[in-house]
């Protein structure tokens, strides 16, 4: 998943798909969908998200890649809300960038 606040911005999404594309090329992740948005990140309702959220439910998915915990929601409490209902249901949150 990838985010960026502003539209002005929009090149550093192509940035994020390379740099989440690279490392799952190198763990031998099979890629489902790559989703891209421009928002500030306040809402868990976000459309992506909410993609996202579904995606979950269904056990489409096993992981979700993202640079930094910032490129899902700008708050840590929703963040890890939405942490822990992804590890409710067995899905890891991978973050490549090193804090």
């Amino acid at each position: 998943h990838c985010r960026v606040s502003k539209e002005s911005l929009r090149y550093l999404l192509r940035y994020q798909e390379e740099r989440l594309k690279a490392y799952c090329d190198g763990e031998n992740y099979k890629i489902v969908g790559v989703s891209k948005e421009v928002s500030l990140g306040k809402y868990p309702t976000e459309y992506y998200l909410s993609v996202i959220i579904t995606m979950v439910r269904r056990k489409g998915i096993d992981f979700v890649v993202i640079y930094d915990w910032t490129r899902l929601l700008i708050f840590k409490d929703l963040y890890m809300e939405f942490k822990l209902f992804c590890e409710m249901h067995g899905v890891e949150i991978i973050e490549i960038q090193e804090p």
